[in-house]
Formats: C-alpha cells, structure tokens, sequence
C-alpha cells in the first residue's frame, strides 16, 4: 500500500521528523521577519543501560521562498557518565556535500535531517533515520545510519538495485539484529515492499519480516 504524505511527516514515517516545527516555523518567522535562522533539538533516546543518549540538533534557515530555505541537522551521541558528546555523519549525497564544503547557495532548498530512531535491543548500536529531500518538491528518501558503540564508527545504508523514488526506514529487523527494514517503492504507486539491508549493504526481501526499536525516551 502506498503510504499518506501527512504533514507530521514527509514520508508518513513510524518514526517522524519534527515536520511541523519546520512548517510552522518557517511560516512564522517568515511572517514576522522575512526570514531567518532557528533551531530545535529532539528528545534525547537512551540506552537501555542508561549510559548513552542520541539526539539531534536541527537548524531551519528560512527563505520566504520556500524552496531557496534549508533544514539541517547534526546529531550527536553523548556518554551519560563523561559528558562527552560525539557527533555522527551520514555519508548520503546531500551530506556528503554539506562535510565536502559546498557552498551555501548551492545547498538551498534541500533538507537533510537526522534523528535517532532505536538502539540495538543490548545496547551496542543505534540506529539513525537520515532524511533527504527537497522543499516544495517530491524527492525525498531515507538512509539509515547505524553506530557501532563499540567501534565508535558509523555506516549508510539503503535500499539498493531496486527501481523505486522513496524509501521509509522502519527499523531493526526481527528475524535478523543485523539487518535494517525499509518499506520501498514508487510515489503513487500501490505495490510497496518491505525490504531488509544487511551491514554488508545488500537488500534481501523482507516481506514476512517485522520493525523492531529498542530505547527509552
């Protein structure tokens, strides 16, 4: 089934951007001051042995033209005893140019938002949805970006070899804690598949498979 394009998410994610500060924000400041800069941080996700939370960090440059404004995020992982903070790096195209340095101009209209989805259920890996698209367009997908805690090192992942324009990450794979879950297919089309992504990047049908998330708000 094809999924709905609610305004609390671009995808109709089950784990959902906070689409609606972008919205309202932008409308507002836009209103009141022509345009300008605001941030908004998510609710941090804890492991289930307390001693990591993940959250996001997201900074809306507003336009009143819409599609010349941009949302963007870091997303940091933070020891609960030490206070350190490490931030983690999709390696997706539009992040991949945001750390390459492209200029400014060329970045606007585009969103690229981050935000922790679940830990692995003992803890070792957190599992980040990364958004990206474009305002006022279509195109829009996600990544999932997995940390390894204990490495400290992180990998993207998605769907791939498959002909489809949108991707919504779900989460852990039930039948494999090695393999993430997205729901693939075409914008108004009705025959949307689930698909899982193993850490070797290879997608495998995951039809009678189910999401799995794990942490604690």
């Amino acid at each position: 089934m094809s999924p709905i394009l609610p305004s609390s998410d671009p995808l109709g994610s089950p784990h959902p951007l906070p689409w609606n500060w972008v919205m309202t924000t932008h409308a507002t400041i836009c209103q009141q001051q022509g345009g300008g800069v605001r941030h908004y941080q998510t609710p941090p996700l804890g492991s289930a042995d307390g001693e990591y939370r993940a959250y996001s960090r997201i900074a809306l440059r507003a336009d009143p033209t819409l599609y010349r404004s941009r949302a963007s995020s870091q997303l940091f992982v933070e020891n609960c005893r030490t206070g350190n903070a490490q931030q983690i790096h999709a390696t997706s195209p539009m992040a991949a140019a945001t750390d390459a340095g492209v200029e400014e101009a060329e970045l606007e209209g585009t969103i690229a938002l981050s935000i922790p989805v679940s830990w692995s259920q003992n803890g070792d890996r957190l599992l980040i949805r990364h958004f990206e698209g474009l305002f006022g367009a279509s195109e829009a997908s996600d990544y999932a970006v997995i940390w390894d805690r204990r490495q400290s090192t992180a990998m993207t992942l998605a769907p791939n070899r498959l002909y489809h324009t949108h991707a919504i990450l779900l989460g852990w794979s039930e039948i494999d804690p090695n393999r993430v879950l997205f729901r693939v297919g075409c914008l108004g089309k009705p025959d949307w598949h689930t698909y899982a992504v193993n850490l070797s990047g290879v997608t495998l049908d995951a039809e009678g498979d189910r999401a799995m998330v794990f942490g604690r708000s």
